[in-house]
């Protein structure tokens, strides 16, 4: 999948997402230990054609970074670095620029980080 090392999936086909939390590293590497039910995630329209909007529930206040990584997994895009709200969040980004192909959304939170895979046409 690109990732490597210990995943919980937790859905399947191209909704497919993983929670994962680190040790300080940097995926694909040094995945620790899981983590389940810290976090919701959806993002619609999957797949993506020129803008998404992604949903994330939060159990608790966190600073959070959302990344575009590619499937070796380097950042596309920054999407988000700011601190969200407990409950549901939503971000809207344009997909327009990126090239077609499977690409994954990092949610970097306080819990943990959690994968999300999304494909772009």
């Amino acid at each position: 999948s690109g990732i490597g090392g210990d995943k919980t999936q937790m859905n399947k086909g191209v909704n497919d997402y993983w929670i994962i939390k680190t040790n300080g590293g940097v995926l694909p590497n040094g995945v620790a230990e899981h983590i389940t039910g810290d976090i919701k995630i959806d993002v619609f329209p999957n797949p993506v054609s020129k803008y998404a909007t992604l949903c994330f529930s939060l159990n608790e206040a966190s600073a959070t970074v959302i990344e575009l990584i590619d499937m070796s997994g380097q950042v596309i895009k920054l999407i988000a670095d700011d601190n969200f709200a407990k409950g549901n969040n939503t971000i809207h980004f344009n997909s327009q620029s990126i090239m077609a192909g499977m690409y994954f959304l990092k949610v970097n939170y306080k819990k943990g980080i959690a994968i999300k895979k999304i494909l772009i046409e």
